[in-house]
Formats: structure tokens, C-alpha cells, sequence
């Protein structure tokens, strides 16, 4: 039987479940809100539908079991990638990074792949790591950690397919992706989420074609710049 596991590129590693999850609960909401007007007594105070304030992409909670000596370093580095950067080699590569001029991609925390099942036909599933509550159960005469119960909450990605070369005709080069723009949002703020900084607002600009970057409307189609673009926009 295929095991769970959650995979790491960087920094590399991967969690493997010793025991699947009997059940895996997703969830997702929006955000919207309505614009109120002035209206008579009795008559709807409501002047418009519902408006889309955002979306965030989907959450997963499971509960899954480890079991074997390596049960303590296996919550460990689990716990590690709600840290940013996700571990001491990653950290170190994002100050080399930030040293060249270069964006720290690894400001953020890790992205992770959960993988249990047939491509397709199960999950593959991009994250990061939101929650992680760990019960240790089970224990060797030495206190070592041998069985934990792990209750775990993955907030779903951009998935790294939407990186993949895109059609000519839409505007898009390999390496970017795309941003849908939420009420509340600027070109400052969708740089930090997405490049763990806001001054690379004006690579996204250019790349857009904005020339006002304070009319970027709800519901506006972004292509968000790969790191090469943002490291020579950088470097000029």
C-alpha cells in the first residue's frame, strides 16, 4: 500500500507516514461583503450582490502516525518547516542570495508536495505547512520517542504547474504565473506575498504593462515576474 508523505525541495526532505489518514478533511471560503447605500425605512440596506473581497486557496487537515526511532526527527522537521525558510541550509541560501542582489525566495516558508495516491486519481498536493500538533504516545526505556499521533494542516499553493512554458498568445513566459487581484490589494503587497518582498512592484509593473500603479483593480489578470526577470530588473 502506498504510504502518505510530504515532500521538501528545498531545504531536501521528505516525511513519510508510517500509518495513512483515515480521513482527510479540505475546506475552503470567500471573502466577499456587500456596498451599502442609503435606502428608505423598511426598504434593503444592501444596494448591491455579493462582492468579492478574495478567495484563499484551500485547506487540508488529516491526522496521520509515525512509529520507529526516527519518530522524534521526523516531527522535528515537520515543526522546522513552519519556520521561514524551512532549516538552517535554506536559511543560508537565502542570505547568499539576498548578498548577490538576488531575491530571498526562501523569506517564506518551504513549499511542500503531499503525495498519497495514483497522479490523477488522489492527491498531489502543493503547501505550506499551517499547523502541526504532535502527540507522542509511545516511548523506549530511554524516553526516546517512539509513536506519535500528528494532526496536521496544509494550506494549499500556487501549484509549480502553473510555472510550466504557456502558450504564446497569452502573454506569459516560463518561470511566471498568474495572480487574480483581491479587493484590498497593491502591487506592493502582492510583491511581498509572492517574492518575500514589496520592492519588486515595478518589475511586476513592467512586465504588466501598468503605468499607474495605483488603478490595478479587483479582478485584474497579473503575470507575476520569474526570479530571472526580478534579478536583472535588480541588477539595472
Amino acid at each position: 500500500m502506498a504510504k502518505a508523505m510530504l515532500i521538501c525541495k528545498l531545504p531536501p526532505a521528505s516525511v513519510e507516514f508510517d500509518f495513512n489518514p483515515e480521513q482527510i478533511t479540505m475546506t475552503r471560503q470567500t471573502n466577499s461583503t456587500q456596498r451599502g447605500s442609503a435606502s428608505t425605512q423598511g426598504a434593503s440596506s444592501g444596494s448591491t450582490g455579493s462582492i468579492l473581497r478574495g478567495s484563499p486557496q484551500s485547506k487540508l487537515t488529516m491526522t496521520v502516525q509515525l512509529y520507529g526511532t526516527d519518530t522524534k526527527s521526523r516531527c522535528d522537521t515537520l515543526l522546522d518547516w513552519m519556520n521561514p525558510g524551512g532549516g538552517l541550509l535554506s536559511r543560508a541560501i537565502g542570505a547568499v542570495m539576498s548578498a548577490l542582489g538576488a531575491p530571498n525566495l526562501t523569506s517564506g516558508l518551504p513549499r511542500l508536495m503531499f503525495i498519497w495516491g495514483p497522479p490523477g486519481a488522489a492527491f498531489t498536493y502543493e503547501c505550506t505547512l499551517a499547523g502541526a500538533d504532535v502527540t507522542y504516545k509511545r516511548f523506549d526505556p530511554s524516553g526516546a520517542p517512539l509513536r506519535a499521533d500528528v494532526k496536521l494542516t496544509l494550506q494549499e499553493q500556487p501549484s509549480l504547474l502553473s510555472l510550466l512554458p504557456t502558450n504564446p498568445t497569452s502573454g506569459g513566459l516560463p518561470g511566471r504565473h498568474v495572480h487574480i487581484v483581491s479587493e484590498g490589494e497593491n502591487l506592493q503587497t502582492i510583491s511581498t506575498a509572492a517574492y518575500g518582498h514589496p520592492a519588486h512592484w515595478r518589475s511586476i509593473a513592467d512586465v504588466n504593462g501598468i503605468d499607474d500603479p495605483t488603478r490595478v483593480h479587483p479582478g485584474r489578470r497579473l503575470f507575476l515576474p520569474n526570479p530571472g526577470e526580478l534579478y536583472e530588473g535588480a541588477r539595472s
